[in-house]
């Protein structure tokens, strides 16, 4: 089975497809983050009760740490990303791990600085999605480590029990961040700097994007519910 799964990944065809696949992935994260820093620099806002210099603020934390280097901790993992193909596993998961680090800082930083400033919070669908976002990513960083460690935790936590957490918490994080872009996409600021459409446009680029970016996670737990029950059913 591993050797025909080799043979497969191998095949000039299969190759060509996931590094186009890959190429694609970061042109359509490239329109995301840079449509979003150009509205963030244009600093006309019609906000009330927050300065706008604290909207920048949040905008060119949140989308870089949220979007753009959690992505890349994503992809990091795969076998058909082109900067971390060459590495090897020990050191993807590093690689993995600092990159979530510093997106997670990043966002968590952006998360604060604008709950601080606002009179009320978590009353939009874009905060509430934030609030979720912030929850899941100071869980999911905790339990990263956890799974980093996962065989020298073996005796507390089995490690694949361990490393679906991380999928999971990953997954939903990731998953409330997009949702939260697309709410911030579809505010009237936004339309009013763009139009209605190119805001649809946007909000609909950004859930094909996402779907495309979690597809290897969810493939990677399904393999690693299907181990965990043939591990339970062997015992």
């Amino acid at each position: 089975m591993a050797e025909s799964m080799f043979v497969l990944e191998e095949n000039v065809f299969v190759k060509t497809i996931l590094s186009s696949y890959n190429v694609l992935v970061h042109i359509l994260l490239g329109m995301i983050v840079g449509i979003s820093l150009l509205f963030a620099v244009k600093l006309d806002y019609n906000a009330t009760s927050v300065p706008e210099d604290i909207i920048l603020l949040h905008i060119l934390l949140c989308v870089p740490g949220y979007t753009l280097i959690m992505t890349q901790s994503i992809m990091s993992m795969t076998h058909y990303n082109t900067w971390s193909s060459s590495l090897s596993i020990a050191n993807k998961r590093r690689v993995h791990w600092i990159l979530q680090v510093i997106g997670s800082g990043f966002g968590l930083t952006g998360s604060i600085i604008i709950m601080v400033y606002k009179d009320v919070n978590f009353n939009t669908l874009h905060g509430q999605f934030g609030l979720v976002t912030l929850i899941f990513t100071i869980i999911s960083m905790i339990n990263g480590v956890t799974s980093l460690l996962s065989h020298r935790l073996r005796r507390f936590i089995p490690p694949i029990l361990s490393k679906i957490t991380h999928i999971v918490l990953g997954i939903v994080a990731y998953a409330s961040a997009s949702a939260c872009l697309c709410y911030a996409f579809n505010k009237t600021m936004f339309k009013l700097w763009t139009s209605d459409s190119v805001a649809l446009g946007v909000i609909s680029i950004t859930g094909i994007f996402t779907l495309m970016v979690l597809i290897n996670p969810l493939v990677n737990l399904c393999k690693k519910f299907i181990k965990l029950i043939k591990t339970r059913l062997e015992k």
